[in-house]
């Protein structure tokens, strides 16, 4: 049997999976197929551990008065990216005096700017209501969202970082 014949006989295998099994061999087959034919990028392994959830984190953090560098990204796993993504961060504030400050990698996203006000805490702001800072990272930026109470309140910031392999 010649090396192209066992090629073939393999994804013909593959693709047989991927149309007819369960959602954990498909994904490995998706993968496998990806390994065999060389069409993967190199960061292929990490986005394909990603490939049916992309990530995304909700967060609630009560700040105390005056508390400086808040960050609630800090015990993230993928707070450094580990492909290019579209990063969307979603977050808003119950007072008007949070300031943040967005970083990816070395690149100042916004620079410490008042957070919109007004929210509920516990509630996860969405784009229809809130703006939404988003940006092209890098695969091994370090994504950074630092948060600065300012009016001697202990407000609440809710908010959401999306992160899509691109």
């Amino acid at each position: 049997m010649s090396a192209a014949a066992a090629c073939t006989a393999v994804l013909v295998l593959m693709l047989s999976l991927m149309m007819t099994s369960s959602a954990p061999t498909q994904r490995l087959a998706k993968i496998t197929w990806r390994r065999l034919t060389h069409r993967q990028p190199t960061w292929a392994a990490a986005a394909a551990a990603v490939d049916f959830a992309d990530p995304i984190l909700p967060w609630s953090v009560a700040l105390t008065a005056n508390q400086v560098d808040e960050r609630p990204l800090a015990q993230w796993q993928y707070r450094r990216l580990p492909f290019r993504a579209h990063v969307r961060v979603c977050q808003r504030a119950t007072t008007g005096g949070v300031k943040t400050t967005i970083y990816s990698g070395a690149e100042t996203i916004q620079q410490r700017a008042p957070e919109q006000g007004g929210g509920t805490a516990g509630v996860t702001p969405v784009h229809f209501t809130t703006p939404v800072k988003e940006w092209v990272g890098q695969a091994g930026d370090e994504i950074i969202v630092s948060n600065d109470e300012t009016l001697a309140g202990t407000p609440t910031v809710d908010g959401i970082v999306y992160v899509d392999p691109i």
